[in-house]
């Protein structure tokens, strides 16, 4: 089964985060206090079903490492991790498990060039703009580009191809416009294009599923035309862990190897520590 991995399911595959704590050690005739660097988890999110579709990426890495599941991302998706800290490997969910590069439907920088990376790198949303980042590059940007594209320009791309140098994929994904205009209207808000266009991409490499966190994305999918010729054709369908896993037939799932109020030093996993 090939699955495209969301931007959440990776960044939450991560369930630990860097902590200090004091405590005291009797050495040399003496008790001394001392700090020790280690790891403690991550808030557990009030909301139980989410949290329990969180706990369950440990299962899903198992299923990847088991080949049981081939795991991709693309370009559009590594931009949104850049700013994630790296974590332990021994908490982390998706450690050791083979994601894959897929084609990116439409490269951006064919379109959009520019200096400032972070701008560029940006969802572009309205949390973006009420930080007063410039958004003219950023990934809404590239979709209402893209929307606003008519039939006249789309056959000019193509037929200057020698210009723009893009691969057949790109134009492939040129001449199947209609239906990611498709997509976005379905999704009713330029927030939610990002979404829209790594589903696209999901869909254009023909993945099995595209896993995600999100509650909305399923429901936005939901709506999507489903007749035999779109689903030949994007047989994509959006799952969340515990939709995946019982497709899988899998009933069963891995525990959560870090408890919280717990904490675990660097140095000595095996050897927590219980904390107030």
């Amino acid at each position: 089964m090939k699955v495209m991995l969301d931007n959440g399911i990776l960044s939450h595959s991560q369930f630990a985060e860097g902590n200090l704590i004091t405590t005291e050690i009797f050495w040399n005739g003496s008790n001394h206090s001392v700090q020790l660097a280690g790891f403690v988890r991550k808030k557990i999110h009030p909301d139980t079903a989410y949290q329990n579709e969180i706990d369950a990426l440990f299962t899903i890495g198992r299923m990847i490492r088991e080949r049981r599941v081939r795991a991709f991302s693309y370009i559009e998706l590594s931009f949104e991790k850049i700013k994630r800290q790296m974590g332990e490997s021994a908490f982390d969910a998706l450690a050791d498990c083979p994601i894959e590069r897929c084609k990116v439907p439409l490269e951006r920088s064919r379109f959009f060039q520019t200096i400032d990376f972070e701008g560029y790198v940006a969802k572009g949303g309205k949390k973006d703009r009420k930080a007063g980042m410039d958004t003219s590059m950023s990934q809404i940007s590239f979709v209402e580009l893209l929307l606003s594209l008519e039939e006249g320009h789309v056959q000019q791309l193509i037929s200057h191809n020698d210009i723009f140098g893009m691969s057949s994929f790109e134009v492939e994904s040129l001449q199947n416009l209609s239906w990611f205009r498709t997509m976005c209207r379905v999704s009713q808000s330029p927030e939610n294009y990002p979404d829209m266009l790594h589903l696209w991409a999901a869909q254009r490499n023909h993945m099995d599923v595209f896993l995600t966190l999100e509650k909305r994305l399923p429901n936005i999918a939901a709506h999507l035309p489903t007749s035999t010729a779109c689903v030949a054709s994007f047989p994509t369908v959006v799952l969340r862990p515990l939709a995946l896993l019982d497709r899988l037939g899998v009933t069963e799932l891995d525990p959560v190897p870090i408890e919280p109020q717990r904490f675990y030093p660097i140095v000595g996993h095996s050897f927590p520590i219980n904390i107030e």
